[in-house]
């Protein structure tokens, strides 16, 4: 970049806690119109200098500069009003409020506000979201957008005060990789009108994409500043933990691990897991990472063929990862299930020297952080809740001229009709007494607020349910069996979220059998175990072996049809563990499937 004087300048930055250095003799500048990214890794002091920056910490010694002036003691109303604002990893947002509120708040001023000039701020609120492409209802309250679009509200609010650096705190990690585009668009946008950022990011592609410079930082101590037009993806993982080693060890040749050049220290330190395959795809280099990831006691051995590594970890979609590293691509996948217990992110890419010859190929593994699945999920909830909410008050509503007509159904009735028409009337009044039966019950399933347990009739639980599917069961025809012990089976619960589990499984059975399937619902007493077990069957497509072992996990769905996605059955367990209840399912594919609940007697 051609030299500007800088905007902001920090010189000789200490901050110390109680036991050591935080910040070492740190030196930062920042220019107009410039994206400078901080990297280093876990605890290199890239959060104790922006909250420097902003005002949050004030440092034990050095000087702090803005457009040249020197500013004695900063903190974070003198920082707003320079234009400096930051978006951390979590969004800071007023949750029940709406997202016009969060933008404009703290600004308005003092007095009673005009219904005029509320109009002019959320004109402009929404020319600024329309600024950085984000498409949601400024109505709409914080807490039921997803974690992305938050994090894009605190944009728009800074673009609100008008800001004139922005500082971005790891951030990406939240977004996929549309969103992650968006924002790459915005802060491009940013620079050209002469904005300047600090960008925060693990990930060396966004790094590349982005920044102008890059400065390193490793365990408080700067290790110097470079244009990254000047690097590539190893130099700079080489200059984020190279720095940190001593003369020493950099000319240390055994450090060098096969033929790929890379150091030892950067293999183990680097936070994600890597594993480094030669041009046969035979492992020559695993890092520590790698192995915590994938759960290995010990690292395979070098020369140890890829398929068999990643087919033997039970990775989801080896194969097709292995396909794309014989053809030396460059791709990436989120959210790939691993063990039924996490879920990883997964870049691969080939692996050049320093005259671009192919030498093989690495694969980048990260855990991947389930709390913005969870928020998406937390959203759908609320969308389903008040679908329900809904739902209860159009079942009000049918109730009442449900009402009328029956009560005009009886006068004709006693009017002593002839035979012909009193069977018709009767016909028609069997049906009206279905349809209020199926309005009680989705009043019963729409009830939203917490109940505490209470005793229930298991058997009129799942007739209540097999009665609002109905429907649904009648439509494809299917064969429906009930299997039931005598008397009453009393269990003790929250009635309506166990009603939900069936509703849910069953529901599955009837997506998953053909038209005349058959589905078979049974109760079977344990004495021994003092547990009631029911019993879900059908004779549908089965459950495909390869999908066996992720039906469980968190978010994923066995229906075929999207807008058919349920609770998801890692729901249904959780509500099932809850109750102290087990929730087990055998299934043959191409066959039939049976789920097992398992609850205890009272």
């Amino acid at each position: 970049m051609p030299y500007s004087p800088p905007l902001l300048q920090l010189k000789n930055i200490y901050l110390n806690n109680k036991k050591s250095h935080v910040l070492q003799n740190i030196s930062f500048d920042l220019k107009p119109g410039e994206i400078h990214a901080l990297v280093g890794e876990h605890r290199a002091g890239k959060t104790p200098l922006i909250k420097i920056i902003t005002g949050v910490l004030k440092p034990d010694s050095g000087t702090y500069l803005l457009k040249g002036r020197l500013i004695e003691e900063m903190n974070t109303e003198l920082a707003l009003q320079k234009g400096i604002g930051v978006i951390y990893q979590e969004p800071l947002i007023i949750p029940n409020v709406s997202a016009f509120e969060n933008i404009i708040a703290g600004t308005l001023p003092p007095g009673r506000i005009s219904h005029k000039y509320k109009l002019e701020q959320i004109g402009r609120c929404r020319a600024i979201l329309e600024e950085i492409g984000l498409d949601v209802n400024l109505e709409t309250p914080m807490e039921l957008l997803s974690a992305a679009q938050q994090q894009m509200i605190e944009l728009a609010r800074l673009y609100y005060l008008d800001f004139e650096i922005l500082i971005l705190d790891d951030i990406s990690g939240r977004l996929t990789a549309k969103e992650m585009g968006l924002l790459t668009n915005v802060l491009k946008k940013s620079r050209n009108e002469g904005k300047s950022i600090i960008f925060i990011d693990s990930d060396v592609d966004n790094i590349i994409e982005l920044a102008d410079r890059v400065t390193f930082l490793h365990n408080g101590i700067s290790g110097g500043t470079e244009d990254v037009k000047d690097l590539d993806r190893i130099k700079l993982l080489r200059l984020t933990y190279n720095f940190a080693l001593n003369q020493n060890e950099q000319t240390d040749q055994s450090l060098i691990l096969g033929d790929h050049g890379l150091p030892r220290n950067l293999m183990a330190n680097l936070p994600a897991g890597v594993l480094i395959f030669n041009r046969d795809l035979e492992l020559t280099s695993i890092n520590n990472a790698a192995n915590r990831i994938l759960e290995r006691e010990t690292a395979p051995p070098s020369g140890t063929p890829a398929q068999e590594i990643l087919l033997k970890e039970d990775l989801t979609w080896a194969e097709k990862i292995i396909d794309v590293l014989k053809n030396n691509e460059e791709k990436s996948w989120e959210h790939i299930p691993f063990q039924q217990k996490k879920f990883l992110r997964i870049k691969t890419m080939p692996f050049k020297d320093s005259s671009d010859t192919y030498k093989g190929s690495v694969l980048m593994l990260e855990e991947e952080l389930m709390e913005s699945s969870l928020r998406e999920y937390l959203v759908r909830a609320e969308k389903i809740s008040s679908v329900a909410e809904l739902a209860a008050g159009v079942s009000h509503e049918i109730n009442n001229p449900l009402g009328i007509i029956n009560n005009y159904l009886q006068i004709l009735l006693y009017g002593n009709p002839d035979d012909e028409t009193r069977e018709k009337l009767e016909k028609i009044q069997t049906q009206l007494s279905r349809i209020t039966e199926i309005t009680s019950s989705l009043l019963s399933f729409s009830k939203l607020k917490q109940v505490p347990d209470q005793s229930f009739n298991l058997i009129d639980l799942l007739d209540e349910v097999l009665l609002l599917l109905s429907h649904n069961i009648k439509n494809k025809n299917i064969q429906l069996s009930r299997t039931y012990p005598k008397g009453q089976i009393i269990l003790k619960g929250n009635e309506n979220r166990l009603r939900q589990v069936f509703v849910n499984l069953i529901n599955n059975s009837i997506e998953a059998v053909a038209q005349g399937g058959h589905i078979k619902v049974e109760i079977n007493r344990e004495i021994l175990d003092n547990y009631i077990q029911i019993l879900i069957s059908d004779d549908g497509y089965g459950i495909p072996l390869e999908i066996q072992k992720e039906i469980f996990s968190p978010f994923f769905s066995t229906k075929i049809k999207k807008e058919n996605a349920g609770l998801g059955l890692s729901i249904c367990q959780h509500i099932m563990e809850a109750h102290n209840g087990i929730l087990t399912f055998s299934s043959t594919p191409g066959k039939n499937t049976t789920f097992k609940v398992k609850l205890p007697l009272v």
